[in-house]
C-alpha cells in the first residue's frame, strides 16, 4: 500500500487562524501537534503501507521539510483533489506500480480511534485488491451539516465489515435537503478518505475524460505536468467517484472531524481554551478566541476569532460563507 497525503489546501473557511502562507493543516492546534503530523503519526501505525507521499505546494515545502520517511509531490497550481489524485495515480503507474493499492487522506482532519481506523483501512485495501473496486469510507451523520459532500447509499453488501454498494454523492446541501439526508439513514458524510489502485482510477478515467486518459498515461511526467492547468479544478469525487462503476462505501468504526469550520475546531477545543480574559455579559452561544481582553454584551450566537493577520465576527452559523468572504476581501486588497 501506498499513502497519498493530500496537504495543498489553504484553508480559508478557517481564517484569520489560517492563512494561504500558513494554512491550517500546519498550524499547531492539538497539544502543540499540527492536524498535519497527527496525520503522519497515524499512518506510520499502518503496518502495510510502503511509502507516503505529500500532494502538495511547493511554497509549503519548509513546513513538511522536518518530516522524515516523506515523498513530496508538487502541484503546479492547485487543482482540487482531482488534481491531486490524478497526480499520484500517474506517478505510481510510471514507476510501474498500477496495482498497488493507494490509500487517500486529508492532512487536515482528526482521528483519535487509531485502532478502527487501522481495521477500517485494512478491511478496504483487502476489497481493492481482491474485488478492483475503488472503497470510500462513511461517516454517519449526527446533525444536518450543510458544508459536507453526502454518500447516497443502496443496500448494505457485507454486515461483518458494514459494507455498502454507493448509488452517488451529493455535494454540500442546503438546511432542508441536509435535514432530509440525517433522517433518511441512508447517506453518509464523506470523509475523503478513498482507496484505489492506478489501474482501477484509469479506468473510469478513460471513460469519463478519454483524452485525459491518453495523455496522462503516455506523456512524460515533465511534459504532463506542463498542462497541468488544463485539468477539471474540481473535487474527485464530482469528477471520477460519482461516475465510477464499482465503487462501495465501508461505513466508518473511527471518530472523525474534518476540522474545517470554526464550529468543528471549538467543538473539539473550546474547553481547552483559557477564558479568564473574556467577560460576557447578558449574552450565551458565543464562541471566542483571542489573547486581548474582550467584553461582549447582549450579544449571542457569534464566532470571535482575532490573529496577527485579521479579526473575524460572524454568527456561529454562517460559518459557510467565510470561504467566499476570504476571497472577495482578498480581492478586494489586492486591487488597491
Amino acid at each position: 500500500m501506498i499513502t497519498s497525503i493530500l496537504a495543498g489546501g489553504i484553508g480559508s473557511r478557517f481564517w484569520p487562524l489560517s492563512t494561504p502562507k500558513k494554512p491550517k493543516q500546519f498550524l499547531s492546534l492539538y497539544d502543540d501537534d499540527s492536524l498535519f503530523s497527527l496525520t503522519l503519526k497515524r499512518v506510520a501505525q499502518l503496518e502495510d503501507n510502503k511509502e507516503t507521499l505529500i500532494l502538495t505546494r511547493d511554497e509549503y515545502i519548509p513546513f513538511i521539510s522536518k518530516f522524515e520517511n516523506i515523498k513530496p509531490l508538487i502541484e503546479p497550481i492547485g487543482r482540487n483533489t482531482f488534481g491531486a489524485v490524478l497526480l499520484t495515480t500517474k506517478y505510481l503507474y510510471d514507476r510501474g506500480l498500477g496495482d498497488e493499492p493507494i490509500l487517500f487522506l486529508p492532512s487536515d482532519h482528526m482521528i483519535k480511534d487509531i485502532r478502527n481506523f487501522k481495521e477500517d483501512i485494512k478491511n478496504g485495501i483487502d476489497l481493492v485488491i481482491n474485488k478492483k473496486i475503488m472503497v470510500t469510507y462513511g461517516i454517519i451523520p449526527t446533525y444536518p451539516e450543510t458544508g459536507y459532500g453526502y454518500i447516497l447509499t443502496s443496500r448494505i453488501i457485507e454486515n461483518s465489515i458494514s459494507l455498502y454498494g454507493v448509488k452517488g454523492f451529493k455535494e454540500k446541501p442546503d438546511l432542508s435537503l441536509a435535514q432530509y439526508f440525517l433522517m433518511s439513514k441512508k447517506y453518509f458524510w464523506n470523509c475523503g478518505i478513498s482507496i484505489t489502485t492506478a489501474n482501477i482510477f484509469f479506468r473510469e478515467l478513460k471513460v469519463i475524460y478519454p483524452e485525459l486518459y491518453e495523455r496522462t498515461i503516455s506523456e512524460p511526467m515533465d511534459i504532463w505536468l506542463k498542462r497541468f492547468n488544463e485539468i477539471p479544478n474540481e473535487h474527485c469525487e464530482r469528477v471520477i467517484v460519482e461516475h465510477a462503476r464499482n465503487i462501495a462505501m465501508i461505513k466508518a468504526s473511527f471518530d472523525w472531524s474534518d476540522v474545517g469550520t470554526w464550529r468543528a475546531y471549538f467543538d473539539i477545543f473550546y474547553s481547552k481554551i483559557d477564558q479568564n480574559h473574556v467577560q460576557q455579559q447578558n449574552s450565551h452561544d458565543n464562541f471566542v478566541l483571542t489573547n486581548k481582553k474582550i467584553i461582549i454584551i447582549g450579544l449571542n450566537n457569534i464566532t470571535v476569532v482575532e490573529s496577527e493577520d485579521g479579526l473575524l465576527i460572524m454568527s456561529n452559523e454562517r460559518d459557510q460563507e467565510l470561504k467566499e468572504a476570504f476571497s472577495t476581501l482578498e480581492k478586494n486588497i489586492n486591487r488597491t
